[in-house]
């Protein structure tokens, strides 16, 4: 017998020793054959690396393949379905899913759920979905991770309130103002022109951009706009010029109201955004 044919026998005989392993036993070794994944994914606008849906499945194809065994994805549940308004006034859909799973070699089985998440302006908000279901469960099934995936990681935003099933997150009222991104400012903000402050551009997580005079007029009829600019919480600078704007705008009406002769109306909660400055 030749080399060659002994080495290909003893190839053969290695992998018909892995293929007769438990399930679990050869889940496991696959697990350590895949070994660490480099993340070869960029989301540019967020600016982070990720480990790809195709460099997950290249690894799942290659020990499945070792080992014998397969992933089979079974019945899919619908959680919740729900919209959101982009600040673009176009409409952004999400699903949320639970996708059973079956693993198995054709001898024994086992079953596992993982929910997925998926959103889109067009159709495929839901094809998305199922798509990070399964790659979640193939992540978690093989061990693969990475730091974005770590809970310890990230510090989420402060919420407050909650959403009922199949209900539209903020009761519908999705806005720019909830994803308000504060940037490096100066310590000590200088004063500044009403031109000035009234163009002064508010930045938000989304990229979207507006000037502290299109806030304010948005303020005139939008209570959560309203809510946003007393909530207080923003960058030492921001905070400083929606002060200074207000209070402008506060001598201005009162100036208005005298020269037309007319009693100055009190402050209340709902009268404009004299009570914004209060403090």
């Amino acid at each position: 017998m030749t080399e060659k044919k002994r080495e290909k026998e003893k190839i053969t005989s290695s992998d018909k020793s892995e293929r007769d392993l438990p399930l679990a036993v050869k889940i496991a070794k696959a697990a350590n054959d895949m070994g660490p994944i480099a993340k070869d994914g960029n989301n540019k606008k967020q600016d982070f690396l990720f480990i790809s849906e195709s460099a997950i499945k290249a690894g799942v194809r290659k020990v499945c393949a070792k080992y014998g065994f397969t992933i089979f994805p079974k019945r899919i549940k619908e959680i919740t379905r729900y919209e959101r308004r982009t600040a673009r006034g176009g409409t952004l859909y999400f699903y949320d899913v639970m996708q059973e799973f079956e693993v198995t070699d054709g001898k024994e089985t086992i079953t596992g759920e993982m929910m997925g998440t998926g959103s889109d302006t067009g159709d495929k908000a839901y094809n998305k979905a199922v798509t990070v279901a399964l790659k979640n469960f193939e992540k978690q099934l093989f061990n693969v991770s990475d730091q974005s995936d770590d809970p310890d990681s990230i510090t989420p935003p402060e919420t407050t309130g909650t959403v009922s099933n199949n209900q539209q997150p903020y009761q519908g009222q999705y806005n720019n103002y909830q994803n308000y991104r504060p940037t490096p400012v100066p310590s000590k903000p200088r004063k500044l022109s009403k031109a000035q402050l009234e163009n002064y551009t508010v930045e938000f997580s989304d990229g979207e951009k507006r000037t502290l005079k299109e806030i304010f007029k948005r303020a005139e009829t939008n209570d959560v706009v309203r809510q946003w600019i007393k909530s207080g919480k923003h960058d030492n600078t921001t905070a400083t010029y929606i002060k200074q704007l207000g209070g402008i705008y506060k001598a201005e009406k009162k100036i208005k109201a005298e020269s037309n002769q007319q009693p100055q109306q009190p402050v209340s909660e709902d009268d404009g955004f004299e009570d914004i400055i209060a403090k």
